[in-house]
């Protein structure tokens, strides 16, 4: 779901709406025999619990948490996490809104980077959510994606504690590495040829 904006870009308005409601249909299609409202509740119960209640190897989210401990004295999860989905979202907005018409190149990597900005500023990072970035990489020899795979498995180190205990130094040191990774990766001048002004 989060792709299918970039594929407007990609395949052009006509198909790319096309595309997309195909798409969305198939999957609303496939869940039609599991649909109810006990399971309707279920999932939007799953969903609020995820952004305000999950926190696992994260990243910028456990910086924002550090600062709320310090602003509010407590956990303000309930409103940072809903609060970066909508930074994510607002840049998210201005990428797509600025964006010309798209190679498969170009599609691949704005992909790679519209998932890992989301990840970025998730609550909750299992390594097995970084595997999606690996398509991408594999297209646009991104390697960034490859080292934040391997290094998000540093956050298991909370799985040898009794009770579960995140080590926040192994944390700070895999970020370390993807942001270091990132930065060799990317170079964020040559995106801006992608882009048009709003105005």
């Amino acid at each position: 779901l989060l792709l299918l904006p970039l594929l407007l870009r990609y395949l052009g308005l006509k198909k790319g709406i096309i595309f997309c409601m195909i798409a969305v249909s198939l999957a609303a299609v496939s869940f039609l025999p599991f649909i109810s409202i006990q399971s309707i509740n279920t999932f939007s119960q799953s969903l609020n619990l995820y952004f305000q209640n999950f926190e696992f190897n994260a990243s910028i989210y456990y910086v924002a948490r550090e600062i709320g401990w310090w602003v509010k004295g407590y956990n303000y999860i309930s409103f940072i996490g809903p609060f970066l989905m909508a930074v994510f979202l607002l840049i998210y907005a201005i990428i797509f809104f600025t964006m010309q018409k798209l190679s498969f190149y170009e599609y691949s990597l704005f992909a790679l980077i519209i998932l890992s900005l989301y990840y970025l500023f998730a609550t909750t990072v299992h390594p097995w959510y970084i595997i999606n970035l690996l398509p991408f990489a594999l297209f646009t020899n991104k390697k960034y994606a490859f080292v934040w795979m391997a290094a998000a498995f540093l956050s298991y180190n909370a799985y040898s504690n009794m009770p579960f205990k995140e080590n926040y130094w192994l944390l700070a040191l895999e970020y370390f590495i993807v942001f270091i990774s990132i930065g060799y990766s990317i170079k964020l001048k040559n995106l801006f040829k992608n882009f048009k002004p709003l105005i």
